[in-house]
């Protein structure tokens, strides 16, 4: 099968204590993401990971979630969700994982 995306589809980035993640979150580019992002959190401060410009996203993109999660943890800083797309929620929901989900009301 072959891939639909690749890793230069996308980007990350960290301005104002806020993780802006740009493009697809597909299995195609998840571990690309977690590289990109695991450098760019801080320890011990408040991260907000803004999930706005996500355009595409599979169950891969869970993992990316639980992974920034643990990332964060082990570098003490709290870590909230903003702008989860629909079809990440989705997933979450029937997965059972949405209620570990810190959300960010904006």
């Amino acid at each position: 099968m072959k891939n639909l995306f690749s890793e230069k589809d996308i980007t990350v980035e960290f301005f104002n204590n806020e993780l802006l993640v740009k493009g697809p979150l597909t299995q195609d580019t998840v571990v690309a993401a977690i590289d990109r992002s695991e450098p760019l959190i801080p320890n011990e401060q408040s991260v907000t990971i803004n999930l706005s410009e996500v355009r595409d996203c599979d169950s891969a993109s869970l993992a990316f979630i639980m992974a920034l999660l643990r990332i964060g943890k082990a570098k003490k800083s709290s870590m909230q969700l903003l702008h989860l797309p629909k079809e990440m929620l989705d997933l979450a929901t029937v997965s059972g994982l949405n209620g570990f989900l810190p959300l960010k009301d904006k």
